[in-house]
């Protein structure tokens, strides 16, 4: 997503919820507890990242998610059966991640 007046304002996700199952497969091809962010379906579909999993550093040419707590996510692998493991700072920029304060961290 490029950035500029096509990207989301900070309150478009303000009443963020998870879509029913049945859409869910619709628009990503993947079934119940098998969705991943890599290979959907509709490439528009944004991914969200919350912010507590995600610290910020400018590394003086851009912004990147470097630093990272945890340092290591899970997530669907495409079937219910399979899961994804990857470092938290490249899934965010894999997925060109919307980082967002979407939860409150655990302590």
């Amino acid at each position: 997503r490029p950035p500029g007046p096509t990207r989301f304002g900070p309150n478009y996700f303000s009443e963020l919820r998870l879509a029913p199952e049945r859409v869910s497969e619709e628009l990503t091809g993947y079934g119940h507890n098998g969705v991943s962010p890599f290979g959907l379906d509709d490439s528009t579909i944004p991914v969200i990242v919350c912010k507590s999993i995600v610290v910020v550093v400018d590394d003086g040419d851009n912004v990147n998610a470097a630093l990272t707590a945890p340092r290591f996510v899970w997530m669907g692998g495409g079937d219910k059966d399979w899961k994804l493991g990857m470092a938290t700072s490249e899934f965010v920029r894999g997925v060109d991640g919307i980082v967002l304060d979407a939860s409150v961290p655990r302590t």
